[in-house]
């Protein structure tokens, strides 16, 4: 899990590190704003994918009678 958070936070800066040094041609400030929160819905998505998935899991029948 430490990885994966590692690699999340690593992309993260990378692309705080693209919009800071303004890429050629500028940026809009209202698609950096979209783009963002949709980065941080797909990253939270990603930081709990686990919970999800069990939410798909068939539950194992219970053995007391």
């Amino acid at each position: 899990m430490g990885v994966r958070n590692g690699l999340l936070a690593s992309v993260a800066g990378a692309g705080a590190a693209a919009v800071a040094v303004d890429p050629a041609g500028g940026s809009n400030a209202g698609l950096v704003a979209v783009v963002w929160c949709a980065g941080a819905v797909a990253g939270g998505l990603v930081t709990v994918l686990e919970d999800l998935m069990s939410l798909f899991r068939p539950v194992a029948p219970s053995v007391t009678d």
